[in-house]
């Protein structure tokens, strides 16, 4: 896994807005376990993100639901290294 795939799954746009919101610092936590990962990113609100490692699928309470900007900073978060290993 690494941003160019990313960048693949997610969209240029998608992964752009994301990475800015990953560079900003709006990543609030990372957890990993067994292969997904979850964490609060902040929006406009404070949206719970979740990423499924394998596919780099990712749900979120924002209005988009799917594959967001939020879920793009949560994997980029994680890909830093800046994340609870909770395997």
């Amino acid at each position: 896994m690494d941003e160019f795939r990313v960048a693949q799954i997610f969209g240029e746009k998608t992964f752009r807005r994301g990475k800015d919101y990953f560079e900003e610092g709006r990543v609030l936590h990372a957890v990993k376990l067994e292969g997904i990962i979850t964490g609060e990113v902040l929006g406009t609100m404070r949206y719970r993100t979740r990423v499924t490692v394998n596919d780099l699928s990712s749900i979120c309470s924002c209005p988009v639901r799917v594959n967001c900007k939020h879920g793009v900073a949560l994997i980029l978060r994680y890909l830093s290294g800046a994340y609870i290993d909770g395997d």
